[in-house]
């Protein structure tokens, strides 16, 4: 317990049991003495950066070994992706998908969170009993466009 509450608290003993982060891309440029230090080779930097998204490891500014496994990548200014903020632009606010239907079966709990019920949800399916449930992998509902989006174990539609 002692050894966990100093790794937690202390620095040096996290770094000592936990490990550090490594630079092995550095300004563009690959610190080939800090990817031998990190056990990677060339090719294992290659797949960690296409994971990553990055198949081409010349658009990729730093990347940062973390002590967990992972890569962390930044991506040259030139590569980074767009976002809304740059062009200026107000997106609608994200959300979660509240999925009413999941492989035939209604999630009551969801239906009752957008303040709907079996029926409204029926009428909506334009169907008569639950029966007719079982061909649908998942179906949501859209609030703004005021439908429901389905996907059918067969084919896409949305009422």
């Amino acid at each position: 317990m002692l050894v966990t509450f100093l790794g937690r608290k202390t620095l040096p003993f996290k770094k000592f049991f936990k490990g550090k982060p490594i630079i092995v891309i550095n300004n563009g440029e690959i610190d080939f003495g800090q990817l031998k230090i990190s056990k990677l080779d060339f090719f294992d930097l290659l797949s960690l950066c296409r994971q990553q998204g990055y198949f081409d490891i010349k658009n990729v500014a730093f990347a940062i070994f973390e002590p967990n496994g992972k890569l962390s990548v930044m991506p040259k200014s030139d590569q980074k992706p767009i976002v809304a903020n740059d062009i200026k632009i107000n997106p609608p606010k994200a959300k979660l998908i509240k999925y009413l239907i999941v492989d035939g079966e209604i999630i009551k709990e969801n239906l009752r969170a957008i303040k709907k019920d079996k029926k409204w949800l029926f009428e909506k399916l334009k169907i008569k009993k639950s029966k007719q449930l079982k061909n649908i992998l998942w179906a949501s509902y859209d609030k703004t466009k005021q439908k429901i989006l389905i996907e059918n174990k067969h084919k896409n539609s949305d009422i």
